[in-house]
């Protein structure tokens, strides 16, 4: 092996915005540019530790707000995001976009809107379910097909494994009322 091999240079796969005299685009943390400065602004942006998804980006065209990803496809497009007042990657699971809408908060997931935005605030939690809440914390849940599967009666829900009867695992929501406590299989 040559004392004088050249290294590979270095790489990252992490894109950060950069600006160009008024054009937003996309750039790694080396300098490389992937995404030329086309957009009016980058609005806020969330780097994924694992899954094909590094990152997603939300950007302003002249069209209005997208949500797009390092490769620049498109996740939530200007057009539907023009019926939320914002939207918001959400920072752990690049699968889900937060909506706003006068106030309220809802999920758009897999191009479409999975929650509409009538809640105080959706929070992803495990086995890909949302624990959604009205004023006054009433909370429900809503699974992962956007039906609500504990109704909004509810003053906490807290989801963990337990053993079933075989002796193999199972996903158990523990439902804590004001009067009446009940479990969601």
């Amino acid at each position: 092996v040559s004392l004088f091999a050249q290294k590979a240079p270095p790489k990252s796969n992490i894109l950060v915005p950069y600006r160009v005299k008024n054009l937003w685009g996309l750039s790694d943390t080396l300098g490389k540019i992937n995404v030329q400065p086309i957009y009016k602004a980058v609005k806020n942006f969330h780097h994924y530790d694992y899954g094909k998804v590094k990152s997603l980006f939300v950007v302003t065209t002249s069209k209005g707000d997208a949500v797009i990803d390092e490769n620049q496809k498109v996740w939530l497009n200007e057009l539907t995001s023009k019926a939320y007042d914002s939207v918001l990657p959400d920072p752990y699971n690049p699968k889900y976009i937060y909506v706003f809408k006068s106030g309220k908060m809802g999920v758009f997931a897999g191009g479409k809107e999975l929650i509409k935005p009538i809640y105080t605030e959706v929070t992803a939690e495990e086995n890909e379910s949302f624990l959604v809440c009205e004023k006054y914390g009433i909370f429900g849940l809503i699974n992962s097909k956007g039906v609500m599967v504990i109704p909004m009666e509810y003053i906490r829900i807290s989801g963990n494994w337990r053993e079933n009867d075989k002796g193999g695992p199972k996903f158990v929501w523990d439902a804590e009322g004001m009067i009446v406590d009940k479990k969601f299989y």
